[in-house]
C-alpha cells in the first residue's frame, strides 16, 4: 500500500479541549504526523472548511448548537475527497449507520480512542487509492476521446465483435444481432468468402486482419470499404473479442482505377512509339545497306555499312523496350549481347570462323545509358572483326558485363586477333574510335585499351537511375 503524506492536515471539530488533546495524543502515539486545527463551533468549522485544504476531518457528533449530521454533510459537499471520521462519547447503532450512509469513512467511540490512528491511516490510504483510480480513469477517458476524434477525423467507424455471442457493436450504437448477418453488412457476393476467410484466420491463429472489400448498397450501388481488426483474448488465452475500424475508400479506389487506366494507356502509347521508332530505324538501316551495295567506292561503301550497324544497334534498343514491361531500364547484358550477335551475323562469310563468347552478369541500366553503351559495343565488335581477323582468320570475340565497385559498371570487349598496331603519334583516330571516345565522355566514364595478345577495350562508368540521369544530364 502507498504511504500517507509525510505530514497530514487535519481539521477537528470538538468543543471539549480535553477530548481534543486526547485525540491529538492518540494520533501521535499511533505514528500519525499531523498539523491539527481544532475548531469549537459551527461558525469556526465552516470558516476553516472553506479556507483550508484538509487531508482528513475529525468531527464530534455532539457539538452544542450544531449536530454532527449537518457537519458531516457540509464536509462532504465542500471537501468530497477528504475522509470524515465521526467521534462520539455515546452514539446509537442507528446513528452510526446513518453517518456511514451520509458518507462518513468511520466512527470512533471516545471511550476507545486507541483505534483512531489506524482508522486515520486506513482512510488516507483509501483516499490516495481512490485518487489514483480517478487519475487512471481520466487518462483512459482522455485516450478514448483522442482515439474517437482521430477515428472521426479519418472518416472511420469503430466496431467490436463479441465472439461468444456473435454480436456486433458499432461506435456509439446498440449491439447488432449477429456478426454474420449480411443484412447488417451487405458484403458483395464476390468478396464475401474472402472476407469471412480473413476473419476466420484472425480468430484461429491471430493472422492480421487487413482487407478491402465491396458493399452492396440499396439500389445496387457498390462502395469500397477497408477494414482493420485485432484479436483480444481472456486470461486463459481464449479468443473473446475482435475490435477494429472500417473506412469507406470508394473515392480512393475510383482514383486508383482511373490512374491505372491512364498508366495503361501511356504504356500502350510508349510501346507504339518504340515500335514505330524501331521500324523507322530499320527502314533507314535497310536504305543505308542498299546504298552501300550500289556504290562502287570502297571507302564510301564501308562508311555506309558502319552507319548501318550503328542505326541497327539503336533499333535493337527500341525493340527491346517494345518487348519489355519496363520503360525505365534495360537489361544491359542481354542488349549488348544481341548487338554483338547482330554485328557477327552481318559480316561477310570470310569471318565465319570468328566465335562469340558471352560472359555477363544480369545488370539493368537506364535507356539513356544503354544507348551510348550499345553504340560503343557495336563499334568495338565491328573494329575487332575488321582489324583483328584479317584474311579470314579464326578466333574469338568476348563480351563481358559485370558490376564493379559501388555503382560502377564494367563492359569489356576483347578478341584473340592480331592485336593493336602502333599508330604514328600524329595519326588521327578513325571515325569509329572518335565516336567511341565521344560516347565514353557522354557516359562520364573512361575506357582502358590494351593489347597483346589480341586487343581489349574495357569501359568503366557509374550506373545512374534514369530520373537522376535526366536531372543531371547536360553537355559532357
Amino acid at each position: 500500500m502507498p504511504d500517507p503524506p509525510a505530514r497530514l492536515r487535519i481539521l477537528h471539530l470538538e468543543d471539549d479541549p480535553r477530548d481534543a488533546a486526547l485525540m491529538a495524543d492518540r494520533l501521535e502515539a499511533g505514528g500519525v504526523i499531523a498539523d491539527v486545527r481544532v475548531t469549537r463551533d459551527r461558525a469556526g468549522f465552516e470558516s476553516e472548511l472553506e479556507a483550508g485544504e484538509w487531508d482528513l476531518i475529525l468531527c464530534d457528533y455532539n457539538v452544542p448548537g450544531y449536530d454532527g449530521g449537518s457537519a458531516l454533510r457540509l464536509a462532504r459537499a465542500k471537501r468530497p475527497l477528504a475522509p470524515v471520521i465521526m467521534l462520539s462519547g455515546s452514539i446509537s447503532p442507528e446513528e452510526a449507520v446513518e453517518c456511514m450512509r451520509e458518507g462518513a469513512t468511520d466512527y470512533i467511540l471516545k471511550q476507545r480512542p486507541e483505534r483512531l490512528a489506524s482508522a486515520v491511516l486506513r482512510a488516507i490510504r483509501e483516499v490516495e487509492e481512490h485518487r489514483r483510480r480517478l487519475a487512471a480513469e481520466a487518462l483512459v477517458l482522455e485516450k478514448q476521446e483522442r482515439l474517437r476524434l482521430a477515428i472521426t477525423a479519418a472518416g472511420m467507424e469503430a466496431w467490436d465483435v463479441d465472439l461468444r455471442t456473435g454480436r456486433v457493436r458499432k461506435a456509439e450504437g446498440p449491439p447488432d444481432a449477429d456478426a454474420q448477418d449480411e443484412s447488417l453488412d451487405p458484403v458483395h457476393p464476390e468478396d464475401r468468402e474472402r472476407r469471412q476467410a480473413a476473419f476466420a484466420a484472425l480468430v484461429r491463429d491471430g493472422t492480421p486482419y487487413q482487407i478491402e472489400y465491396r458493399l452492396l448498397r440499396p439500389g445496387g450501388a457498390v462502395t469500397w470499404v477497408a477494414a482493420w481488426g485485432t484479436l483480444l483474448r481472456d486470461e486463459a488465452g481464449e479468443p473473446t473479442r475482435v475490435i477494429g475500424v472500417s473506412q469507406e475508400i470508394t473515392e480512393r479506389k475510383n482514383a486508383q482505377v482511373a490512374t491505372l487506366a491512364s498508366l495503361h494507356q501511356k504504356e500502350l502509347l510508349l510501346k507504339e512509339v518504340h515500335h514505330r521508332v524501331k521500324n523507322n530505324l530499320q527502314v533507314i538501316s535497310s536504305l543505308l545497306r542498299l546504298e552501300a551495295h550500289r556504290i562502287n567506292d570502297p571507302l564510301t561503301a564501308g562508311a555506309l555499312r558502319g552507319m548501318t550497324g550503328r542505326v541497327r544497334s539503336m533499333a535493337l534498343l527500341h525493340e527491346t523496350l517494345y518487348r519489355s514491361q519496363n520503360f525505365d531500364e534495360v537489361q544491359l547484358d542481354d542488349y549488348l549481347a544481341r548487338i554483338a550477335h547482330s554485328v557477327l551475323r552481318s559480316v561477310s562469310p570470310r569471318h565465319a570462323g570468328v566465335e562469340f563468347v558471352r560472359d555477363t552478369e544480369s545488370l539493368a541500366v537506364g535507356i539513356d545509358q544503354a544507348m551510348p553503351c550499345g553504340l560503343i559495343v557495336n563499334e568495338l565488335v565491328s573494329n575487332s572483326l575488321k582489324h583483328g581477323f584479317p584474311d579470314g582468320a579464326s578466333g574469338r570475340i568476348r563480351l563481358e558485363v559485370r558490376r564493379g565497385e559501388g555503382k560502377e559498371v564494367v563492359v569489356r570487349v576483347s578478341d584473340t586477333g592480331v592485336g593493336l598496331s602502333e599508330a604514328p603519334p600524329a595519326a588521327e583516330p578513325s571515325m569509329g574510335l572518335q565516336l567511341v571516345n565521344d560516347l565514353v565522355r557522354q557516359l562520364r566514364g573512361r575506357i582502358v585499351v590494351s593489347s597483346g595478345p589480341g586487343a581489349s577495350y574495357e569501359l568503366f562508368f557509374e550506373r545512374v537511375p534514369m530520373r537522376e540521369w535526366m536531372r543531371s544530364s547536360g553537355p559532357p
